[in-house]
């Protein structure tokens, strides 16, 4: 398909990668392209594994796959795509999250394979610091790199010290997320259980004081509130941690009479809003999790019209290669009965 159909091709990758969000499957396929269609002498590979790669560690798996599959004899169209995908990508919070030691490519192996041309002196700075990184040269982040300098100065503070620092822009600042900083403060929970005797709020309010709480979840009630604007009905794909605003319902601000609907794609168990409020539903992965948990309903996705509406508005197709080709049946969705937590 890749040397017969190539504008076809080029869009069944950005879809597998987007649409579908199956991260290896377009790298594979955008890599396995390309290679086929440099050797037919066919331009646009370039474009199709730049497109393939849309987070900050895929331009290294794309290497990997590479090297182990064909050695480091690279194409151009192919070292090229994944150049622009890195300049595209690499940045300091992309850095400190994904650049990671024990990783068998990382940024510093892109950079020296595919020698992207940074945009701008900063980039070249974090470049060149990404090199160092790799190849043990102990070199301090440069000025110009503000939040690996600002991550810099967290991790020389003594462990015994580190709690002390609750302020969230200094955090945010330093590009901590919850699993960096349960990692730099060194605590098994990043949310500590009550002590003997303590009430919910008085722990709450201990734990809020001590810094354990950074950022509240997803913005998903006030995302709701800017963008509604008389729709007929609301969908929510999340993992339903989310921050209120001091409601007690993400929707509230939808009116009564519209239908709202929640897919859980892979998060809490505990619902954003109250009982009866809004059809809620499971995929697959979230499924398996949750298949012996007590209370749960399972309906068949022909059963309601909510489900079977909702079932068919969301499956992800592929470009067709003709106007009569068809999809496949999307996998059943699990409704179950929608739960409230006021703490988001």
């Amino acid at each position: 398909m890749a040397v017969a159909e190539p504008e076809w091709f080029g869009r069944f990758v950005l879809w597998l990668r987007v649409g579908a969000v199956l991260r290896t499957a377009s790298v594979v396929a955008a890599l396995e392209g390309a290679r086929a269609r440099v050797a037919a002498g066919l331009p646009g590979s370039r474009a199709v594994v730049g497109a393939a790669l849309q987070r900050a560690d895929e331009p290294g798996e794309a290497v990997a796959y590479w090297l182990g599959r064909y050695g480091r004899r690279m194409p151009k169209p192919v070292k090229r795509g994944i150049a622009d995908a890195a300049v595209r990508l690499y940045h300091e919070r992309s850095l400190l999250k994904y650049d990671a030691d024990g990783l068998p490519v990382r940024f510093g192996d892109v950079l020296d394979l595919t020698h992207p041309v940074a945009r701008d002196a900063r980039q070249g700075d974090l470049f060149r610091h990404a090199l160092d990184r790799r190849h043990g040269r102990d070199h301090r982040a440069p000025e110009s790199l503000a939040v690996l300098t600002a991550r810099a100065a967290l991790m020389a503070l003594p462990v015994e010290r580190r709690a002390e620092v609750t302020d969230r822009a200094v955090l945010a600042a330093a590009g901590m997320t919850w699993e960096a900083l349960a990692g730099w403060r060194q605590r098994s929970r990043v949310l500590p259980v009550a002590r003997p005797g303590e009430s919910v709020l008085a722990a709450v309010r201990r734990c809020r004081e001590g810094g354990w709480f950074f950022g509240n979840g997803t913005l998903t009630e006030q995302a709701v509130r800017d963008n509604y604007a008389g729709h007929d009905r609301v969908v929510l794909l999340t993992d339903e941690q989310a921050h209120l605003h001091g409601r007690a319902d993400v929707t509230a601000a939808v009116p009564a009479d519209v239908p709202a609907y929640t897919w859980n794609l892979a998060g809490y168990r505990v619902g954003h809003t109250p009982p009866g409020r809004s059809e809620m539903y499971l995929s697959a992965p979230r499924r398996a999790l949750l298949n012996d948990e007590p209370g749960e309903e399972r309906t068949s996705w022909r059963s309601t019209s909510a489900i079977r509406t909702r079932a068919r508005s969301t499956t992800s197709r592929a470009p067709s290669t003709s106007p009569g080709a068809s999809t496949s049946t999307p996998s059943r969705p699990v409704r179950r009965k929608p739960r409230h937590t006021p703490c988001g």
